[in-house]
């Protein structure tokens, strides 16, 4: 990232991602893969995060192209969520088993892994919420 912000200012955008989740997303089938085979589901319930899906990740991402948008952007939900919460949100919307749940603390403190913007926001229509996530998994 270092050596593209070196470069001329209009010639790079920095797209920074969040956790994507979609219905065949690999962080969802790996979340069923492992319930089937009855194999825990770690969630880390220090960790607070933001997430998006891939719809709205090709929007933003088509909407920087087609714009000759430059710098760095934060494509992220304008919401953050605890990963155990989203995570058991995932599992009650994906399946009626009952998961084997393995609590992973990495610390006793509060984690941050979000990625907010505080310039180069983009319009409302390209904004998402983590919940817009969770009902794009129910369709």
């Amino acid at each position: 990232e270092n050596n593209l912000l070196r470069l001329p200012k209009k010639q790079v955008a920095v797209l920074r991602l969040p956790m994507v989740f979609g219905a065949k997303s690999p962080r969802v089938l790996e979340i069923l893969q492992n319930i089937n085979e009855n194999e825990p589901v770690e969630v880390f319930p220090n960790l607070i995060m933001n997430v998006t899906n891939i719809d709205k990740l090709s929007q933003q991402i088509h909407y920087i192209i087609n714009r000759n948008k430059h710098g760095i952007f934060h494509l992220g939900s304008s919401d953050l969520v605890h990963h155990d919460d989203f995570i058991n949100e995932i599992i009650q919307i994906i399946t009626q088993k009952k998961p084997i749940i393995k609590r992973v603390f990495t610390t006793n403190d509060e984690r941050y892994l979000a990625v907010l913007p505080k310039i180069n926001k983009l319009p409302k229509h390209l904004q998402i919420l983590s919940t817009n996530v969770l009902e794009d998994l129910k369709k």
